[in-house]
C-alpha cells in the first residue's frame, strides 16, 4: 500500500450520539496541532496532560481515549484508553 495514497480513517466518534460538550485543556498539546513529540515513541511515549470542567452534572463517569486517525493503517489506531474515571477525577497527570 501507497502511504501517501491510503485513505483516512473515518472518526469514530462521529458515529456516537450527539451528547453535552465540556471544556478540555492540556498543558502538553494544541487543539489542530501534531502531538508532541514527548508522546512519540521516539520522545518517550508519554501521555499528555489532560484536564476537564464544565461538564454536566449528572456525569456517572469519564473515558478518555486517544484515537489516531493518521496511523499507517486503512482503520487509524486506538493508542490508549482509560475508562470509568470518577467523576471528580478532573485530571490526568502527564505521564500517568
Amino acid at each position: 500500500m501507497d502511504l501517501l495514497a491510503r485513505p483516512i480513517a473515518p472518526d469514530p466518534y462521529d458515529l456516537l450520539p450527539p451528547v453535552p460538550g465540556f471544556d478540555l485543556v492540556s498543558a502538553d498539546m494544541v487543539d489542530g496541532a501534531p502531538m508532541p513529540e514527548s508522546a512519540t515513541l521516539a520522545g518517550g511515549s508519554t501521555s499528555p496532560h489532560l484536564h476537564w470542567e464544565g461538564f454536566p452534572e449528572q456525569t456517572r463517569s469519564f473515558v478518555v481515549t486517544c484515537f489516531d486517525p493518521d496511523a499507517p493503517t486503512p482503520s487509524g489506531w486506538w493508542h490508549w484508553m482509560v475508562v470509568d474515571l470518577a467523576p471528580h477525577q478532573t485530571t490526568l497527570p502527564r505521564g500517568v
